[in-house]
């Protein structure tokens, strides 16, 4: 792909194939990095490296990098971030693919053209991050099975589902190994998914230290995306 790309030319089999080898090894990268850290997890060697994150940059680095697909399938990507600072206590490249996966697998199963809306915003001691689509949606019978291991939504998505059906299992593994949840509700089949990460905040309070980490907050935040 590299060669191919670094080829002066103006021929359009090239220029095709170099973008579809492209694809392909990202698609593959993808997969291999998904049965990789979950071999890791089962096997007990999967670590965290935690540091004291700001939420907007996790948010931006996850959507520049969900760009691409968003972008081949002409959604439409709604983006809606809190005024104030908030900071979690967290593995920033793990953050980052929490909410790429779920960004992911929005487009993958919203038609060419929809909405997707991404929201981060602060519930008493907890950030709350929702991921919702006005796509397929998920059956009653499958909603309590999204997050087992290989299992994928119906074939006939808009957008044929590729991978292995690893990523929201992967997902909620890494929001919990951040002592946070990873929930999803949806109506039915063509009204939309809305995937809510929940995760504890880093408070400063008076006396406490910068990098001291709250217990989450009963109680789950309601409302819709705007």
């Amino acid at each position: 792909a590299a060669v191919l790309h670094r080829l002066s030319t103006s021929d359009e089999n090239l220029r095709r194939a170099e973008s579809i080898i492209t694809q392909q090894l990202q698609q593959l990268n993808r997969l291999v990095g998904d049965l990789l850290d979950v071999s890791r997890m089962s096997h007990g060697k999967f670590t965290l490296s935690r540091s004291r994150c700001l939420v907007t940059e996790l948010i931006s680095r996850a959507v520049t990098m969900s760009r691409a697909l968003i972008g081949d399938l002409h959604h439409n990507l709604h983006v809606d971030l809190p005024q104030e600072s908030l900071y979690i206590n967290a593995d920033p490249a793990r953050i980052v693919q929490v909410i790429d996966n779920l960004l992911h697998n929005a487009a993958k199963y919203t038609a060419p053209g929809g909405q997707i809306w991404l929201q981060a915003c602060r519930s008493h001691d907890d950030l709350i991050v929702r991921v919702r689509d006005d796509g397929i949606g998920i059956s009653e019978d499958l909603l309590p099975h999204v997050f087992e291991p290989f299992r994928q939504g119906r074939s006939g998505a808009p957008h044929s589902p590729s991978g292995l059906g690893l990523g929201l299992n992967l997902a909620k593994r890494l929001v919990e190994l951040h002592e946070g949840q990873l929930t999803v509700t949806s109506e039915g089949l063509n009204r939309g998914t809305e995937f809510i990460v929940r995760l504890p905040l880093v408070l400063e309070t008076a006396g406490a230290p910068a990098g001291l980490v709250s217990e989450p907050a009963d109680g789950a935040a309601n409302g819709s995306l705007k």
